[in-house]
């Protein structure tokens, strides 16, 4: 990883440690603290010594392991291989200026505007999208929960992963 100031790294720490969380591989905060510090961020160990951010990722953290997320992941990943992988196919000859991409967690869609970065909204079934684009500016911006379906996943039919698309091939102005 490149180095970073100490705020960004900090603000990463966080959200790096939601994500772990989130991610059910983790028991609690301090499985959660034991990671990010092997990935080399020691200061881990000062940014989580607070009782409230400790018991949000170990709550963060139970629910991720409950069975009804553990079976929402599941799902979502056999719904990214049994659908979308196939329709990307069809999709690339369809639209030709969009690129998909397969992520471990989702995929993305890009264009040369925008890129539009899809996961499984946690502790749902609903789709939830980064945007990722270049402002008049020139500078890159990116919008965290710039989109949430309002259907889940399990739903979706080929309507609305073109909705997505139009979304990632849409020229923004900020």
């Amino acid at each position: 990883m490149r180095k970073m100031k100490k705020d960004k790294r900090h603000i990463y720490i966080s959200q790096q440690a939601n994500e772990l969380a989130r991610s059910g591989k983790h028991m609690d905060w301090l499985s959660v603290e034991w990671a990010l510090r092997s990935e080399g961020f020691s200061e881990a160990r000062s940014l989580l010594d607070n009782p409230q951010i400790r018991e949000e990722l170990d709550r963060i953290c139970k629910i991720a392991q409950s069975s009804a997320e553990t079976d929402n992941r599941k799902l979502f990943e056999s719904w990214i291989k049994e659908y979308v992988e196939p329709k990307i196919k069809e999709l690339n000859s369809a639209y030709p200026g969009i690129h998909f991409y397969l992520r471990e967690n989702g995929f993305s869609l890009s264009s040369s505007f925008n890129e539009l970065e899809i996961k499984k909204m946690f502790s749902t079934r609903k789709l939830v999208s980064t945007l990722h684009f270049e402002a008049e500016d020139g500078k890159r911006y990116k919008i965290d929960s710039y989109h949430t379906t309002p259907k889940n996943f399990d739903d979706f039919t080929d309507e609305d992963i073109i909705s997505l698309i139009k979304i990632a091939n849409s020229k923004r102005s900020f």
